[in-house]
């Protein structure tokens, strides 16, 4: 009795003292708010952003309140319904973290439009912003066919648009696309699970991943699934299917590693369904410049698994034909596939880019040391950021540890043989230029140094997690300090200086003195790596994780940005009244023509994804395969169009944007409607066309074309 009264006290105390906390987290959310948030943000989103500081800072004060390791076993035991209902919250609530709100930028009015809750939008991202989210989007405008497989809405002609990016389609082959799955509720919740579905799936997977692979060390576990999710290469590329590749590849790993070790019918049946998911959305990321290397990693960790685990795995008859059911299933996928997109494979197979596109190697130097700047980023602005950031690497210390840990120590040969041979392929392929034999042997031809550095870097990440898990005391690695600081000095210096002469502007002063220091603590750590000092190597590479990662994309709400301006509100009226009419942007340039693509318009210089055949004729007369055109727009393209009284020229004005001089008289063949321009068209007429101004507002003019 004394004892349940104990008990009850106990009980009531914490309770109030949750209580007090949350009072006080609310109140500092509160503070933080008036403070300093409301004069960096929109007042509109305050209660958002109010209720995620909240969030946020009640749960780093349950780390006093509550007893640590009880509370972590509470969140791994109970980790996937914690993260349905996180996922639920931000869905529910629409946040997702685009940086869609440049448009306030390149669309401004009047009238705002507050979407933004926490965090910074990041132009560098417009392949997101720009392109990816836009064209998406339009999936859903259109009032024919909703999340058409082609649609007639991008371009202005039937475009492909499952081939092509993250698009909703209403087909079986959405299979391979998960997490595009809702946008058939809207646009609102599609893009914010698309971007947090993706998120959650991602930690739980690397999670998972890592437990394999450390036999079950949750603390080593935990921190492996911070330094994959949250490294900067993963959030820096996250609308460019890096995290997919991630999500489908592990979990395929982690799947077949279950498939393997159990004699269960229907843990293997369901885990075979899941290698189905996992094999047919990995191929249909479509960008083989990372799913090929990244296949490569993937490989070797899997052949490490099966020479571990050779006894513990059992493979028996009916397994040969589950797995034959399985590979007939992606064939299948395949093969429909190829079926509806044989003419788009044969358009994007023939372009100068990315169709032709053959590398050899050679310039991964410029950001294999990118993990020096990498957690500096989000806060000091770099000119391309994501072009140079990486995994959590520290390449090549790991690599030359875990060498000197399997052969000192006679361990973990199966583990770290088979990375290794990867590591030493793609360092030569990052710092040397090869020939065109060895490229398509390996099939890397398709894959840029500086591009290989993001899967070497993930080596590295896995090499790190795998040592903190097996090291155990007596292992040896290198017993004196002072070889261990020498080394660790040498080290540094070595990397920060090709750091720094790739970026002598980012990198100098305090900065640079940062880094170092960093580097030769990270560098000394692993060189001494020890049973008793993991604690310390863990926190720090959580800490780097989360300081380098975590903000890098900011915190939205909805998407009124897109669909509530002004501009969009008379586009949107324009569709619905004349929806096959044909609309051209003059003179405003990218990406102006993607928002109103957004909106439903059927935009001809939308961003093509792979080349219209017939609009070079049209405009020049000239076919796409002739030299004169080839390489100006036979490619991935922007297209920037100005209204002229002279010939109609076409120049490339970058590597994927292009330029065209547009005779007015083209626009009657090309069957024009509407152009939406920045200045006055009148110039322009003449007896056989009008333009009749039905729009002006914000530097926007909406013209109407009269024959």
């Amino acid at each position: 009795m004394q004892i349940n009264k104990e008990l009850l006290k106990k009980n009531k105390r914490l309770i109030y003292q949750l209580l007090i906390g949350l009072a006080i987290s609310i109140m500092i959310a509160v503070a933080l708010e008036l403070a300093i948030f409301k004069n960096l943000y929109h007042q509109t989103t305050a209660i958002d952003r109010t209720l995620i500081v909240t969030a946020i800072i009640y749960f780093i004060g349950l780390h006093v309140i509550l007893d640590i390791k009880s509370m972590y076993h509470f969140i791994e035991k109970k980790r996937y319904i914690i993260a349905l209902v996180l996922l639920l919250f931000l869905v529910l609530l629409g946040y997702s973290g685009s940086s869609i709100n440049m448009y306030d930028i390149y669309v401004p009015s009047q009238e705002k439009v507050n979407t933004e809750v926490l965090g910074k939008t990041r132009p560098i991202r417009s392949d997101e912003w720009a392109v990816n989210t836009p064209l998406v989007f339009s999936q859903n405008m259109d009032e024919k066919n909703n999340l058409p497989y082609f649609s007639s809405i991008v371009r202005g002609t039937q475009t492909d648009m499952f081939t092509v990016i993250h698009a909703p389609v209403a087909d079986i082959l959405m299979l391979a696309k998960p997490f595009t799955s809702a946008y058939f509720l809207g646009n609102d919740i599609g893009l914010s699970f698309w971007w947090y579905g993706r998120l959650i799936a991602l930690l739980l997977v690397s999670f998972e991943f890592c437990m394999v692979i450390t036999k079950k060390n949750k603390l080593v576990s935990l921190c492996g699934m911070l330094m994959i999710a949250l490294a900067p290469a993963t959030q820096w590329w996250y609308s460019n299917f890096l995290p997919d590749i991630l999500i489908y590849g592990q979990l395929a790993i982690v799947l077949m590693d279950l498939w393997l070790k159990t004699d269960k019918l229907k843990v293997k049946i369901l885990s075979a369904i899941g290698i189905f998911i996992c094999a047919i959305s990995y191929v249909f990321t479509f960008y083989p410049a990372w799913s090929i290397p990244f296949a490569y990693v993937f490989l070797a960790v899997f052949i490490g698994l099966i020479i571990q685990n050779k006894k513990n795995y059992h493979f028996h008859k009916r397994d040969a034909l589950i797995m034959a059911i399985v590979i007939l299933a992606v064939a299948g996928m395949g093969i429909r596939y190829y079926l509806i997109s044989h003419d788009t494979i044969k358009s994007i197979t023939g372009t100068s880019y990315p169709g032709e596109r053959f590398e050899v190697g050679g310039d991964g130097i410029v950001n294999v040391f990118g993990y020096v700047y990498n957690m500096f980023t989000p806060y000091k602005n770099m000119q391309n950021p994501s072009e140079m950031s990486t995994m959590i690497s520290f390449y090549p210390i790991p690599f030359i540890v875990a060498l000197i840990y399997m052969i000192r120590n006679k361990k973990g040969y199966h583990f770290i043989i088979p990375l290794s041979v990867v590591t030493v392929l793609f360092t030569l392929w990052t710092f040397c230029q090869t020939n065109e034999i060895f490229a398509k042997i390996t099939l890397l031809y398709m894959t840029k140094g500086k591009r290989l550095t993001v899967p070497l870097g993930l080596i590295q990440s896995y090499f790190m997690i795998y040592l903190l898990a097996h090291i155990k005391k007596g292992d040896k690695i290198i017993e004196k300090q002072e070889v261990a600081k020498v080394l660790a000095f040498v080290a540094t210096i070595g990397v920060l200086y090709v750091a720094i002469q790739q970026q002598p502007t980012y990198m100098g002063g305090m900065l640079g003195f940062l880094a170092g220091a960093i580097l030769v603590t990270v560098f000394y750590l692993w060189l001494q790596v020890k049973e008793e000092n993991t604690h310390k190597i863990i926190g720090i590479l959580i800490a780097i994780s989360i300081i380098g990662g975590i903000t890098v994309n900011p915190v939205i709400k909805g998407t009124g940005i897109i669909y509530e301006k002004p501009l969009a509100k008379k586009v949107q009226e324009l569709v619905q009244e004349h929806a096959e009419a044909l609309w051209i942007v003059d003179n405003c340039g990218f990406p102006i023509p993607n928002y109103l693509v957004a909106n439903g318009a059927r935009v001809i210089n939308s961003t093509s994804y792979y080349p219209n055949d017939k609009i070079i004729e049209q405009l020049i007369g000239e076919k796409k395969e002739e030299k004169s055109v080839k390489d100006i727009y036979n490619r991935y393209a922007h297209m920037s169009v100005n209204i002229v009284k002279g010939d109609t020229q076409l120049a490339l004005v970058g590597a994927d944007h292009f330029k065209v001089d547009m005779n007015r008289k083209k626009l009657k063949e090309l069957q024009v409607d509407y152009i939406v321009s920045s200045r006055d068209m009148k110039e322009f007429e003449d007896e056989e066309m009008r333009f009749d101004l039905i729009y002006q507002q914000d530097g926007f003019m909406i013209y109407h074309l009269n024959d």
